[in-house]
């Protein structure tokens, strides 16, 4: 599940109206801005983890009162930490093709924070409109899950990172790459999430899947997306409730996939945190030349029956300088569960390629 623009079409415009309508225009502006992880300021994050005097087993603790949870597959070779999707749908497994990269190379995994295991810091919100938004923007947003990229290359002690992310992830692992490029060895990003810049040159994802689905169910998807886009009433809704909201987003993903598999993800799934998000991509922004600084050489791997096009990809790529685009035949939008094999054997020829550190 990606979520490729949060700019809607006119058809899911019309859905919304009222209080919700004005929390949608003062949304306009992109409220994370590429450098503020690392160059500090009134928002920059502190990035050096805290003592972890009370260690619970299988998590990191990255920032007083936020824990991540993780998981390797693997114990030889390069290091290899994989950035899940969503936003805010973490792997419940390993999948089969990120799995067998651990035949050769270690694969970690990690919950982004606010999803999965790791830490959910609101059950609910509470204070003002601006107040309780910019709290959970600081803490639940891009900049958060960024800096959380930093925190765990500290406490890992590599001194450069390779990368894998999936969709959302893949657009994460971009903006760690633009504000720390010295830090990244190789980028591998699956089917990433065309948001460089909004509007997205390769369409609106809500608007993809309306038109893909049967016209006996279009009215029921806009309803859905007047309950799901509707800022107003979020104050008024619990982590748990936002969650089951949000995987509704990934079974309607699904329902306009055809000819490709879906798993419909359940379990995990964040609940503030892509609203956080969401809040952080703004509806209009131009992130291109931060993404320009980024030097690591990259792979893109596409499937050609993912609901979101290849093209999405190749736009993506045109923005970096040193990126090969890898079509994998027969993959939907998850091409390490459709194409293992595939996926994998195109993944260790890019690596087998990189230079010796």
């Amino acid at each position: 599940m990606v979520k490729r623009g949060v700019v809607v079409s006119c058809v899911v415009l019309a859905v919304l109206g009222g209080a919700a309508w004005g929390v949608w225009s003062w949304m306009a502006r992109a409220r994370y801005e590429p450098g503020e992880v690392r160059h500090g300021g009134e928002r920059g994050p502190r990035l050096d983890p805290p003592a972890d005097d009370a260690p619970v087993p299988g998590t990191w603790l990255v920032e007083d009162g936020i824990r991540l949870a993780h998981r390797s597959v693997g114990d030889g070779g390069d290091r290899l930490l994989v950035l899940h999707g969503g936003p805010s749908v973490p792997f419940t497994a390993a999948p089969d093709g990120l799995a067998r990269l651990g035949e050769r190379r270690r694969v970690t995994f990690f919950d982004q924070r606010g999803c999965g295991e790791s830490t959910r810091p609101f059950q609910r919100l509470s204070g003002g409109f601006e107040e309780r938004f910019d709290l959970l923007e600081r803490t639940l947003g891009l900049g958060a899950q960024v800096a959380d990229v930093e925190r765990v290359r500290r406490i890992l002690d590599e001194e450069r990172l390779v990368l894998i992310g999936h969709s959302f992830g893949g657009l994460l692992a971009l903006l760690y790459a633009a504000e720390f490029p010295e830090r990244v060895r190789a980028l591998v990003l699956v089917a990433p999430a065309d948001l460089i810049v909004m509007p997205s040159p390769s369409g609106d994802l809500f608007a993809t899947i309306r038109a893909r689905l049967p016209d006996d169910r279009r009215e029921e998807f806009d309803a859905f997306l007047g309950e799901y886009l509707d800022y107003g009433t979020l104050g008024d809704r619990s982590d748990a409730e936002l969650a089951a909201l949000h995987a509704r987003l990934g079974e309607w993903f699904a329902a306009a996939s055809t000819g490709a598999s879906v798993s419909v993800p359940r379990d995990g799934v964040g609940g503030f945190a892509p609203f956080a998000m969401y809040l952080s991509l703004g509806r209009s922004h131009d992130w291109s030349a931060a993404v320009r600084a980024i030097e690591a050489p990259t792979l893109l791997v596409h499937g050609d029956r993912d609901l979101v096009p290849v093209e999405a990809s190749r736009h993506v790529a045109s923005r970096l300088g040193d990126a090969t685009v890898e079509v994998i035949e027969g993959a939907g939008h998850f091409p390490f569960s459709d194409r293992p094999d595939a996926f994998a054997a195109a993944v260790e020829r890019f690596l087998d390629a990189l230079p010796a550190e």
